[in-house]
């Protein structure tokens, strides 16, 4: 059993669109589409039944996707999108991980609210649903506001920006690797003894394949700023 989103945009009449996925829906026997806003697979190939203001929203991947329209135009807003179900069970603050990764984690799902969001009204409704879990997960205030201070929406469109690939990167072909982040856990240095940091084993179980990194790292209670490592 699997599962897949996809996501299809449709120009033409209401009619066109249910012939449309009555066909898909025949293409295969064997797979069962299931299409947003409709109440049934009969309900969603029967023009009748076709709600044109519902299937103005679609969720797509991490993604809540609506069509708002103007007297003038027509454009996309979009947040996150949380499936209903979803727990938030974010890291505990009282874990042994180093404390550079509470700041890193949370920095970078603040990066994805940042991108995520089509407007600055938008991103910081999104903060504010961020910031409540993260209190209800027990993260104090103070370190919240730290990380948080450190982004704001003037970073959204360098950010989103297409990046630039190295040609030759050597800090991530050194260091790729595996990182433990939970040295200050008790035993940690008794398993890091007894360790194979070469994953030699996992990487012969991947029959040749590029599956796993070269070798494994513990992370640095003091590690070095990244300014100091990668080239200016």
């Amino acid at each position: 059993m699997s599962a897949a989103n996809r996501s299809v945009q449709e120009s033409g009449s209401s009619a066109e669109l249910c012939r449309f996925r009555e066909k898909l829906g025949n293409a295969n026997e064997n797979i069962k589409l299931e299409w947003q806003s409709t109440p049934s697979a009969e309900d969603a190939v029967n023009p009748a039944k076709f709600d044109q203001h519902q299937h103005r929203q679609v969720n797509f991947l991490d993604l809540d996707i609506t069509i708002v329209y103007s007297q003038a135009s027509a454009e996309f807003a979009f947040k996150v999108y949380r499936k209903p179900g979803t727990a938030y069970a974010y890291l505990p603050y009282g874990s042994y991980h180093a404390r550079h990764v509470f700041r890193g984690w949370l920095k970078a799902e603040m990066h994805r609210l940042l991108t995520h969001s089509s407007s600055p009204t938008v991103w910081l409704e999104e903060c504010a649903v961020f910031y409540s879990h993260l209190r209800n997960r027990g993260y104090p205030s103070k370190a919240i506001d730290s990380t948080f201070r450190t982004i704001n929406w003037n970073q959204r469109s360098k950010m989103l920006e297409p990046k630039k690939r190295v040609a030759d990167d050597k800090f991530f072909a050194q260091y790729r690797g595996c990182v433990f982040s939970n040295r200050n856990a008790p035993g940690s240095a008794e398993l890091r003894m007894e360790m194979d940091l070469s994953l030699e084993e996992l990487r012969e179980q991947g029959q040749g394949r590029d599956i796993f990194p070269p070798c494994a790292f513990f992370a640095s209670r003091s590690a070095l700023p990244m300014g100091y490592i990668l080239p200016r």
